[in-house]
């Protein structure tokens, strides 16, 4: 059965914030959080589709994308207070005889608003970097959820209880801990309350292409080809930014955006079906 042809204009009209069409695109654009539209996918599609008629597959395809972006609209929106949180975005791409369709979906990653917890375990980071992680299978990850803490064997872990590579370990005795921008751990003990002790060096990772990092769990990453290696220094070097102890990175997710592109998902996915006869 075929569905009479209606606009592309408006089929196709998805107006979010989303990455380049191109794979090989989005190192610069979406690695900065830049606003890329999807137009480039658009008009290729709408010059193949120019017949009396629309194929079943190809709105099945265009209400999937919209039911895509409904989804991550919420699922932006529900994380809006996760410390370190990347919003998401579809990527959609051009298919031959289908129009366009969301290929996959990847993360913005601007830096979020930093702000003040005045938690001394509590860390930042102002830059590109990435905290690495152990699970417990022995897989590393990477994190920009600075929410830590000291488990039992006295080693700062995740909030999760991730153990922070290279691991460090605090004495039992700590009477304050500080970590400087450099992610320099020392503090005073009781045992020596006048002398500064210090118990090791945070070092931060990066990516030459973070948008290519595989999503395993909230807020945990890993390492991909698409991503390319890590690689580690301190917090100074190669982009990787400054540590700031006592605060949090806020998600980068705005409200007011995501609300809007909620409710334009929402009235396109009516209009077209409206078109098609099928509301």
């Amino acid at each position: 059965m075929r569905i009479p042809f209606v606009s592309l204009a408006l089929v196709l009209s998805v107006g979010c914030a989303s990455a380049p069409s191109d794979p090989g695109v989005p190192q610069a654009a979406a690695w900065r959080g830049a606003s890329v539209s999807t137009e480039s996918a658009r008009p290729a599609a709408e010059s193949r589709l120019s017949s009396a008629d629309l194929p079943r597959s190809l709105v099945q395809s265009i209400l999937d994308g919209y039911d895509r972006r409904i989804e991550l609209a919420l699922h932006n929106l529900a994380n809006q207070y996760t410390a370190g949180y990347k919003r998401k975005v579809p990527q959609f791409v051009a298919e031959p005889g289908d129009g366009s369709r969301v290929a996959r979906v990847i993360a913005v990653y601007s830096v979020g608003e930093l702000e003040m917890t005045n938690r001394n375990l509590d860390l930042a980071i102002d830059g590109d970097g990435f905290f690495r992680v152990c699970l417990p299978s022995g897989f590393l990850e990477y994190t920009r959820d600075g929410r830590l803490g000291i488990n039992d064997e006295g080693k700062l872990v995740t909030l999760a209880g991730y153990v922070l590579q290279p691991e460090i370990t605090i004495p039992s005795d700590i009477l304050e801990i500080n970590i400087d921008r450099e992610g320099r751990v020392s503090g005073r003990l009781a045992s020596c309350p006048d002398t500064r002790a210090d118990f090791g060096q945070l070092n931060l990772f990066r990516f030459v292409n973070p948008v290519g990092l595989l999503e395993t769990s909230m807020n945990l990453l890993r390492e991909t080809p698409e991503s390319g290696p890590a690689f580690r220094a301190t917090s100074s070097e190669f982009g990787c930014g400054s540590l700031h102890q006592g605060f949090l990175e806020r998600s980068n997710v705005e409200a007011g955006h995501e609300l809007v592109e909620l409710q334009h998902a929402r009235e396109a996915k009516e209009r077209f079906l409206r078109s098609v006869g099928l509301f």
